[in-house]
């Protein structure tokens, strides 16, 4: 009887070390899908967030954090709802309440408000996390930036994933839960549940980040890829996942830098930047222009990819560079044209001043002598007056000429000239004597036949009035 219960004994010891030895397996499972799931959230750009009713944060990533330059431990325990443009809070606040367990995913976008109040355009996936049994844990977003897409109708896609305080509270709920393992061989069906829970939240955020992201085997051979890399490239997830290289979605001349990128990357990722941009070529053979990111996963031979499609964006800056090409032709063209229509009016005004001047010259040179001396014979009382008035409308055909011309046209001396420009800027005759080493008398008669030869004589128009006016 001792001997049945010593092997009895022996067989419960064998069970316990084989239940054992499933805990440990099933911990360490845990752990790696834990790790795997957690280094492709921490390599993404997207925000993400979880929270319960109310709007309160349990969880953000680091990029949740930078987005509103606060900490996270600011940000736990806060609602996010103060955050949110009073304008589209109550729709945020539907869009949460209406999710379900038979309709657990919602989008929607809206403004926040950032710490230096600036307002900025937010995209979020929600979707509320149940048990297999129907019973709500919490809410889980994944949102990004999409001010760009409101303004320009375009938007570079980035990715995002959870943060390492989430990881650090699951961490420690596995501690607790192997704990209990120990304790009791029953929980090793709740481990195995909790890894299915963890993968499926994971591999949930996976493929709602948005951004096409793939998982790189160390032989560059593509493991898991998700919907939006379906969709850039064109392949099913069957026709890639274990069968295809990520260098062959690379174009030919780009194949080598990349490889020399994603060694650097592997090694040392503060030795390059976090994206390079390549060429990718898709099923149909369309050439893509996208920025890859390459990250790997610490403590394993794996690496996360994310490619986000910026061709639009490319090639409208290619769009803009030619139409301010386009414009710098024209604006040059228009500049040559201005100048040459300048030029133009330029020679026309100098021919107009010359043709004024002529006519000036030749009215005072070849008919005004002649008046004068008619005026000095013995004309009949009658001939005299229309000698009088033909001299007057004389002076009034050329008296437009007149005040165009400069003093050189009026056939004044050098001297008168001088003097002229003299009493122009205010200087009696006392002070031109003085200036010109001349007498008085000899200043007051060259103002006189400036007088004459200007039309003045015999009138009470102020000289210096009449050359300012004229000038």
């Amino acid at each position: 009887m001792f001997m049945n219960e010593l092997e009895a004994m022996r067989r419960r010891i064998a069970d316990l070390e084989e239940s054992e030895t499933r805990l440990r397996l099933a911990e360490q499972a845990l752990q790696k899908s834990e790790k795997r799931y957690h280094h492709i959230v921490e390599d993404q750009t997207e925000l993400i967030c979880r929270f319960l009713p109310g709007g309160i944060l349990t969880f953000v990533n680091e990029a949740y954090c930078r987005f509103f330059d606060t900490t996270r431990e600011e940000l736990i325990g806060f609602s996010f709802f103060s955050l949110i443009s009073g304008n589209d809070l109550d729709t945020v606040k539907k869009a949460v309440d209406s999710l379900t367990f038979e309709n657990p995913v919602s989008a929607n976008e809206y403004r926040v408000i950032l710490p230096n109040g600036e307002e900025r355009w937010q995209q979020w996936i929600n979707r509320a996390i149940f048990t297999k049994h129907g019973t709500f844990i919490e809410y889980q977003s994944v949102g990004r930036d999409v001010t760009e897409n409101k303004r320009m109708e375009e938007e570079l896609k980035k990715s995002h994933d959870i943060l390492e305080e989430r990881v650090k509270e699951r961490t420690a709920e596995l501690e607790l839960i192997n704990e209990e393992l120990m304790k009791e061989t029953k929980e090793h069906k709740r481990a195995k549940e909790i890894v299915q829970e963890s993968e499926a939240i994971y591999r949930t955020i996976f493929e709602t980040t948005g951004t096409a992201t793939v998982i790189l085997e160390n032989n560059m051979i593509i493991s898991l890829v998700n919907t939006e890399f379906e969709k850039l490239s064109c392949y099913s997830k069957d026709e890639v996942e274990g069968k295809k290289y990520w260098v062959e979605f690379t174009s030919e001349e780009d194949i080598e830098p990349m490889k020399e990128y994603y060694a650097l990357r592997r090694t040392d990722p503060t030795v390059v930047p976090r994206n390079h941009e390549l060429r990718f070529i898709d099923r149909k053979g369309t050439i893509k222009h996208v920025f890859m990111t390459i990250s790997p996963i610490p403590n394993t031979e794996k690496s996360v990819a994310s490619f986000l499609d910026v061709t639009e964006h490319k090639r409208a800056n290619e769009d803009l560079k030619k139409r301010e090409q386009e414009l710098e032709v024209k604006s040059h063209y228009l500049e040559e044209a201005n100048t040459a229509l300048k030029v133009l009016l330029r020679h026309h005004e100098d021919d107009k001043i010359e043709i004024q001047g002529n006519v000036l010259a030749n009215t005072k040179e070849l008919i005004m002598p002649y008046i004068e001396k008619m005026k000095k014979s013995r004309l009949a009382a009658d001939q005299m007056a229309y000698l009088n008035i033909l001299e007057t409308n004389l002076s009034n055909i050329i008296s437009p000429f007149l005040r165009n011309m400069t003093l050189k046209h009026v056939n004044l001396t050098p001297r008168e000239i001088q003097v002229a420009n003299l009493v122009k800027n205010g200087k009696s005759s006392k002070e031109i004597s003085q200036l010109l080493n001349l007498s008085t008398r000899a200043i007051e008669f060259h103002r006189e036949n400036i007088r004459q030869k200007l039309g003045l004589k015999n009138k009470k128009a102020n000289l210096q009035s009449y050359l300012l006016s004229h000038s």
